[in-house]
């Protein structure tokens, strides 16, 4: 993920980022991707289900 992209992602709300041309899938990686880089060192999120990828 580019910073680009996520300053675009956390710019809209739920409503904003489904009017555009994004997929689940895509939102799904945008939010995994902050997850996966930092929760290790914060440890602030308890669980990321490993399926959500495939249920997009």
């Amino acid at each position: 993920m580019t910073l680009n992209e996520y300053n675009e992602y956390v710019e809209y709300d739920s409503t904003g980022l489904s009017a555009g041309d994004v997929t689940p899938l895509e939102l799904t990686r945008l939010a995994r991707q902050p997850h996966d880089e930092v929760n290790s060192r914060i440890n602030a999120i308890n669980e990321f289900y490993d399926d959500t990828e495939n249920r997009c």
